[in-house]
């Protein structure tokens, strides 16, 4: 009996396995064509703008964020790390949730603009100088000098005094003559103007002095940043003090009064005379 339904046995097996196979194949096809049509959507990480970013903005934290964009949106050249456009500037506007394009982009020394190495703030101004002002042509772009200013200062009582005075500290040298570029070495180069990066306040300041008397520079050091909270003008008082002492600038005693004429009737028995003497006073 076992013999003659042996071949419906095999039959049924042969029919299961071959629901196994075409159940194992179908399964694999929809993972297939699955995996082809997420091909390219998978989320990528990239860098994009928080806000409308303008040209020559200098690219900080608060204007960027990490978002996932599918892997067949992500354009050529965009930027998955932070730390690759934070300090950059960027050349051309960058919209709000705009991918960052390392191609829009240039870190500022490779910028020749003035207005991009410019600071925030600051506002460039180009002052004449010569040989002796500008410090004998040792002043590159990217030192800092002080600023003196030397006038005539009028006094209540229609006088001129002579005055210098240290108008501004550490201001920085953005271009001398037309060169924007920093020069290595102790090799001087002459030029008849430096461009300097002031407030508006200070530019205001150092246009009327300049109209007012004559400046000088001086170079500082590159390891000195410090600004002085007082530097007392140099007066011609505190020169001869300097030089001579504190007690110099004593001031004179008063004249002693010029003395003054009396004069005085003088009988000598019946002569009369008028006698002139000199009348001093206590």
């Amino acid at each position: 009996m076992l013999r003659s339904r042996l071949p419906f046995i095999v039959a049924l097996l042969f029919a299961g396995f071959a629901v196994m196979m075409t159940g194992a194949y179908i399964r694999s096809r929809e993972a297939q064509i699955r995996r082809e049509l997420m091909r390219g959507r998978e989320p990528v990480q990239v860098l994009v703008a928080t806000q409308d970013i303008a040209d020559s903005t200098r690219i900080d934290e608060s204007m960027l964020a990490l978002v996932n964009r599918p892997a067949d949106s992500i354009q050529p050249h965009a930027i998955a790390n932070p730390g690759d456009a934070i300090g950059k500037i960027a050349v051309v506007p960058i919209y709000q949730n705009e991918q960052i394009l390392d191609s829009k982009l240039e870190r500022p020394q490779q910028i020749s603009s003035l207005s991009a190495k410019t600071p925030a703030g600051k506002r460039a101004i180009t002052l004449a100088v010569d040989a002796i002002s500008g410090v004998g042509g040792f002043i590159h772009p990217g030192d800092f000098v002080d600023i003196l200013g030397m006038f005539q200062l009028p006094t209540p009582d229609g006088k001129q005094v002579p005055i210098t005075i240290t108008l501004m500290q550490r201001v920085q040298v953005l271009a001398a003559g037309r060169s924007a570029v920093s020069q290595r070495g102790m090799e001087a180069a002459p030029s008849e103007s430096i461009t300097l990066a002031l407030t508006p306040e200070e530019t205001e300041l150092l246009l009327f002095a300049r109209e007012q008397g004559r400046l000088q520079f001086s170079l500082r050091p590159k390891t000195d940043s410090a600004v002085l909270a007082e530097v007392q003008p140099m007066t011609v008082d505190r020169l001869i003090a300097k030089i001579l002492g504190p007690g110099a600038m004593q001031p004179a005693p008063p004249p002693e009064p010029e003395p003054t004429e009396r004069k005085v009737e003088v009988y000598r028995g019946l002569i009369r005379e008028v006698v002139t003497v000199p009348e001093r006073r206590l």
